[in-house]
């Protein structure tokens, strides 16, 4: 399989991006990172497309991909103005996002730092609290039968009541219209938008509504 190593200008901007794709077609290809993607939609795809390597496998791809990266400091590199030269937000070492190493939320420096955050947020550990807190209630936290009790509360009809009137056809935004859809097996349902969700819960009602998608996970709206 071979994977391109390539270069993209945009043609308006100037804005240039390095990726790496599989598709057949590499120039059609529009790329995915985040800030390029943006760039896109803000300005249309005027794209140059410059193939750097023709890489066969991923380890190939990664030290070319590293080598440009860090030739041209695509991460950092401005213009006499200020601005971006590259869309790139981190190196193209093609594991794509903000996986493992490269993602500096996961240097061990900052890692610790979330965690102490994430401690001092815990109402157990303020100031003044954390001394007030026995092991014995801290282990109480983990006691089957309190978790037992707490199950049976989320779980009540009571919560549920509560529940439905912040999500179900109790709350405040819940749309009462009653809608014709069809699927394109042919069934035809005419129910609220909750209650087509519940029946298939990956149609897209919202955007069906507004007009903003055609179909839906096969459904469509007739009216």
């Amino acid at each position: 399989m071979t994977i391109y190593l390539y270069v993209k200008t945009h043609r308006k901007t100037g804005l240039k991006y390095l990726g790496k794709t599989n598709a057949a077609d590499p120039h059609k290809y529009q790329g995915s990172g985040v800030y390029w993607t943006r760039h896109i939609e803000e300005h249309g795809y005027e794209i140059d497309t410059e193939i750097l390597r023709e890489c066969q496998n991923n380890d190939e791809l990664r030290e070319w991909g590293l080598y440009y990266s860090n030739l041209w400091n695509i991460v950092n590199a401005v213009d006499e103005n200020g601005r971006k030269i590259w869309a790139n937000l981190k190196p193209e070492e093609g594991s794509g996002g903000w996986g493992g190493e490269a993602n500096p939320n996961n240097l061990p420096h900052i890692r610790e730092a979330k965690r102490q955050r994430l401690l001092n947020d815990n109402p157990i550990h303020m100031p003044g609290v954390k001394e007030k807190v026995t092991q014995n209630t801290k282990e109480a936290m983990w006691d089957p039968v309190i978790r037992e009790r707490y199950l049976a509360a989320i779980h009540s009809e009571s919560w549920k009541e509560k529940r439905a009137k912040r999500v179900g056809n109790l709350a405040p935004c819940f749309d009462h219209t009653i809608y014709k859809w069809e699927h394109k097996d042919g069934t035809i349902v005419e129910s609220t938008q909750y209650d087509l969700r519940q029946l298939d819960n990956k149609v897209d009602t919202y955007k069906l509504t507004r007009g903003k998608l055609k179909t839906s996970n096969g459904w469509k709206l007739i009216k």
